[in-house]
């Protein structure tokens, strides 16, 4: 096993056994099912002076009495022979209480009666969403309704509320519920109660939790999509998509408690945004980790389309059915699951095969797997301050793809900043050689007419010595006109810059003991700018020679570099071709690079590609076996 793999696995067991941890801590220490306190038992719940000092706030849970199908109000409870059975919160997710009718709405009246120190004090009762309507009653009073739960006047409505009252002695609360709009019937959530200032002290906590992750969200959100549109990166506006998703998530709480709402369409938008956060999450995954399309596609669809169904599945609710809404609990754990694994193996296998730079991907995928786990193992797990289980590893993966993206959008920063640097100097350098050249022109222009002069004054001088039969002066004539002929390598192209950067390659080229062959036809209007031309050249003629200086020596491996540049009225085709070992390294579109220990993305490939990219032009890349093509076509101007 290799040093990183050995690194890796361990890292992963600490992440699974670290998660665990925390979930369990969270299960004993942030659940409203194992939080400290008395529980009612047979409908009645007594509390003394020194178990509401040690517990000023409780979650009432258990023992509560419940009259099914009935709206009962206090003046009736007396009389009342009806039908009653215990029942404890969230045992029941709708008035089918057992599963034997095919209509799970309904109505019903919860009882419990509270012994309270003789002595009056200010309690509070905090009652979360309880669907669809209701009415409150503290001993003989209404107390608050939302909605309306009678039949004639039926009106479904959700919001959180406090009932604040002054009390001692016995104290009996009666909430009658009505529901007929929403997939969930009664009370799914335990209430709270306590002293008031422990109720609007836990109240103001979780609000300011909330609103804290609702303004990073949307923060971060902005950031992203500033970036993304700045430097067009597409992750980086996906990713501002999920933030936001994430700020409507956390925000529906908040708005819950500010604003009573109407069960529909607020029940689909919930839903909606619940399963686009995970929708998201796969889609920047699969970029991520370069899943293959056709997995891409058929998870993409697969967890829109869940999206989908769960907004019409919102929007029914009055009409559902007690199987239907069975099977669409066991669907919701089915694509958990598959989401899971699907996460979990395609990181493993991107890991594994190409990317050690999305390791936390694969920790987050790990850590997602661990949750969807002890989802299963505890689900008597309400979070008080916190989140549950799946929303933790959610935010967790969040967390994670938001690290990746940064780290690729500082590198990124820095590549352009490196790009923009050697852009700089390449221009002073440019400029100088530029002026070097025209000098290193002109006198070569000098020396070739001092030439031709100098071959008439020997012709001159050889023709007298003959006349005069001065053999010796003839033939040392004969010997400095042989050596003095002008011979020079031919131009690859008439700009003398450009020429000047073929000449330096080619030279380089012969040097590797690479055979090159250069045809390079430079349009008298070319759209690129001397700079620009040398960069692209540069780049791509330097990335060919350290190609074919890595191929092993051996008879049956050539090393050749063919550079083409034509044109043909309309464009400009500028091709090159250079054999290789036939080993590339790919992340998604962008080749790593073989001069980095770090598995950094090439900057002369990018380079390229960013200045084609302002010319409406891109280069094509064609990869064979041991043969690498390189391309571009640039429109001219007529």
């Amino acid at each position: 096993m290799k040093h990183t793999d050995l690194k890796h696995f361990i890292i992963s067991i600490a992440c699974i056994f670290v998660s665990s941890i925390i979930f369990i801590g969270l299960f004993f220490h942030d659940n409203k099912y194992t939080h400290a306190g008395l529980q009612p038992a047979n409908g009645i719940l007594y509390l003394s002076e020194s178990e509401l000092s040690s517990h000023s706030l409780r979650f009432l849970i258990r023992g509560w009495c419940f009259y099914p199908d009935r709206l009962l109000t206090p003046d009736e409870l007396p009389d009342n022979s009806d039908y009653m059975t215990y029942t404890a919160i969230g045992e029941h997710t709708h008035f089918d209480l057992d599963g034997r009718r095919s209509n799970p709405h309904g109505q019903g009246t919860y009882v419990l009666r509270i012994i309270l120190p003789e002595k009056e004090a200010s309690y509070s009762l905090m009652l979360p969403e309880i669907y669809s309507s209701y009415r409150l009653y503290v001993n003989d009073s209404p107390a608050i309704q939302v909605g309306n739960p009678s039949a004639d006047s039926y009106s479904a409505k959700t919001q959180e509320r406090t009932c604040t009252f002054t009390a001692g002695g016995t104290v009996t609360i009666v909430i009658a519920v009505s529901d007929q709009t929403h997939f969930y019937s009664g009370m799914i959530y335990p209430p709270a109660f306590g002293y008031t200032y422990s109720v609007n002290f836990y109240r103001a906590i979780r609000m300011i939790l909330s609103v804290i992750v609702v303004v990073l969200a949307a923060a971060v959100s902005l950031l992203a999509f500033y970036l993304g549109l700045r430097m067009k990166y597409r992750n980086a506006c996906t990713f501002s998509a999920l933030c936001l998703i994430c700020a409507i998530f956390y925000a529906l709480p908040v708005i819950h408690t500010i604003l009573c709402l109407p069960v529909i369409p607020f029940s689909a938008i919930a839903l909606a945004v619940t399963y686009a956060i995970p929708a998201l999450v796969i889609s920047l995954h699969n970029r991520i980790c370069n899943v293959p399309s056709v997995y891409r596609i058929c998870s993409a669809c697969f967890s829109w389309t869940f999206c989908i169904i769960s907004i019409i599945y919102a929007l029914c609710s009055a009409v559902l059915t007690t199987p239907v809404i069975q099977l669409f609990s066991f669907v919701v754990f089915v694509y958990k699951l598959c989401a899971a694994a699907y996460l979990l193996i395609t990181a493993f296998t991107c890991l594994r095969d190409t990317d050690t730079q999305i390791f936390p991907v694969f920790l987050s995928a790990l850590v997602y797997s661990a949750g969807f786990v002890w989802d299963l193992i505890l689900p008597d797990y309400e979070p008080i301050y916190s989140d549950w289980f799946m929303g933790w590893c959610s935010l967790f993966y969040v967390l994670m793809i938001g690290y990746i993206l940064w780290r690729d959008i500082v590198n990124a920063y820095v590549a352009n900043f490196a790009f923009m640097e050697e852009n700089r100097q390449m221009h002073r350098q440019l400029t100088m050689q530029t002026e070097y050249t025209r000098q290193l022109t002109l006198q070569t222009e000098e020396n070739r007419r001092l030439a031709h002069d100098l071959k008439h004054h020997i012709h001159t001088l050889s023709t007298l010595a003959a006349q005069n039969g001065q053999q010796d002066i003839l033939d040392y004539l004969q010997q400095i006109n042989q050596t003095a002929i002008y011979s020079g390598m031919s131009s690859f192209c008439e700009d003398s810059t450009v020429d000047a950067l073929l000449r330096y390659y080619y030279g380089m080229a012969q040097s590797n003991e690479i055979r090159i062959s250069i045809h390079f036809s430079l349009p008298e209007h070319c759209p690129l700018n001397q700079i620009e031309l040398c960069t692209i050249l540069g780049n791509l003629l330097e990335n060919a020679i350290e190609a074919c200086t890595r191929q092993t020596s051996g008879s049956g491996n050539k090393k050749e570099i063919t550079l083409n540049a034509k044109e043909n009225g309309y464009m400009w085709m500028v091709s090159i071709e250079n054999t290789y070992d036939g080993r590339l390294h790919c992340r998604g579109e962008k080749f790593i690079s073989s001069k980095r220990t770090n598995d950094a993305v090439g900057i002369g490939i990018e380079s390229v590609r960013k200045i084609l990219k302002e010319h409406d032009s891109s280069l094509d890349i064609f990869p064979e076996d041991h043969l690498f093509r390189a391309g571009f076509l640039l429109p001219l101007q007529p």
